[in-house]
C-alpha cells in the first residue's frame, strides 16, 4: 500500500510533466443543449489509450468539468493505465460537464441553478440569486448525456460514476439520496451540506432508514471555513462532522477529512481519490485502495 501511494504522489506531481504520457490519450469536445435545461453544456471526454474492455471503459463523470478535465484525465491516464496493469484498477474514461465560451473555471450563475433543489421559503427570503433546477438538470444527465455518451463511447454502462465539488458535491447527494440507481458510485467533494438550511441532513436520515446500497465517497478539507452558512466556522465543522457520523459502520460508504485542504483546495485533492474510487473493480478493491495504512 505504501508502494502505491508513493506511485500516485509521484503521478499527481507529474501531471503536467513533458515525461507523462498524456499526449497518447484520446480526447473530445461537443456540445450538447438540453430540452430540460434549456442550457448547452460543453462536454469533454477522455478515453485511456488503452483497448477498451470487453464490457467497456469504467467512466467518471465529472460536474464543474472547465475547471477539472485536464486534471483529471491526466491523474487518469497516469495512475490507472500504468505500465504494469493492476488486478484491482481498471482504466478510467473521463467525461466532464462544464459550459461552453465562459472564458473562466466556473460558470457561477449556471452551476447554482443546475446543481441547486428549490429554495425553501425561508432561504427564498434571504436570498437574492437564482437557484433550484437540479430537477431539470438531473433529467438532462440521465435522458440525455448519459444515452448519447453510451452511443458514441465504449462504456460499461453498470460502472458510472459521478463526482462533484461544493455545490456540484450537494447535487451528487441529491443523486445518491433521490436516485441512486442513476449511477453505480457517488464521490462528493466538501458538498454544500448548509444549502436551504441543511435541508440534506433530512434526506440522509431516510436514506439511513431504506439502506439502499451504492457506492458513496465523502471528503471534506481540515481547514474549511462556515462558508455561506451564517454558522461560526466551530459550528459548520461541527454540523460536517455530525453530517460524517451518520455514516459509520454503513457497508460502502468511505469519507475522508483531508489534511489542511481548504474548501476550493479539495476540488483537486480529492480528485485522485474519486478517479481510483471510479476504477476499483469492486467494493473489497475499493477498500483496499481507500483505507489508509498505519
Amino acid at each position: 500500500m505504501r508502494s502505491f501511494f508513493s506511485y500516485l504522489t509521484f503521478a499527481v506531481l507529474c501531471l503536467f510533466s513533458p515525461f507523462g504520457h498524456s499526449e497518447s490519450t484520446t480526447s473530445d469536445v461537443f456540445n450538447l443543449t438540453s430540452e430540460y435545461t434549456h442550457r448547452t453544456y460543453q462536454i469533454q471526454v477522455y478515453l485511456p489509450n488503452v483497448p477498451a474492455p470487453k464490457d467497456g471503459f469504467r467512466t467518471l463523470y465529472v460536474l464543474d468539468g472547465n475547471s477539472i478535465f485536464d486534471t483529471a484525465k491526466n491523474i487518469s491516464n497516469l495512475i490507472t493505465t500504468p505500465l504494469r496493469p493492476s488486478a484491482t484498477l481498471q482504466p478510467v474514461a473521463i467525461v466532464a460537464i462544464g459550459y461552453p465560451h465562459i472564458g473562466q473555471a466556473f460558470n457561477t450563475q449556471a452551476r447554482a441553478l443546475d446543481y441547486t433543489p428549490p429554495l425553501t421559503q425561508a432561504t427564498a427570503q434571504q436570498s437574492a440569486s437564482r437557484f433550484g433546477e437540479s430537477a431539470q438538470f438531473i433529467n438532462f444527465l440521465s435522458h440525455e448525456l448519459q444515452p448519447t455518451i453510451l452511443k458514441k463511447y465504449p462504456i460499461n454502462p453498470n460502472a458510472q460514476s459521478i463526482y462533484g465539488h461544493s455545490l456540484g458535491g450537494l447535487l451528487v447527494l441529491e443523486l445518491f439520496f433521490k436516485q441512486p440507481s442513476l449511477f453505480n458510485r457517488y464521490i462528493a467533494a466538501s458538498p454544500s451540506i448548509w444549502f436551504n438550511q441543511f435541508e440534506i441532513l433530512q434526506q440522509q436520515q431516510k436514506w439511513l432508514a431504506e439502506k439502499t446500497r451504492p457506492m458513496l465517497m465523502i471528503s471534506f478539507g481540515s481547514n474549511e471555513d462556515a462558508g455561506p452558512s451564517q454558522l461560526k466556522a466551530e459550528d459548520a465543522k461541527q454540523q460536517r462532522s455530525l453530517f460524517l457520523q451518520q455514516f459509520n459502520h454503513q457497508d460502502h460508504v468511505w469519507s475522508f477529512i483531508q489534511p489542511a485542504e481548504q474548501h476550493m483546495s479539495n476540488l483537486f485533492a480529492t480528485l485522485p481519490k474519486a478517479v481510483m474510487f471510479a476504477g476499483c473493480v469492486d467494493a473489497s478493491a475499493c477498500n483496499t485502495l481507500m483505507t489508509p495504512t498505519p
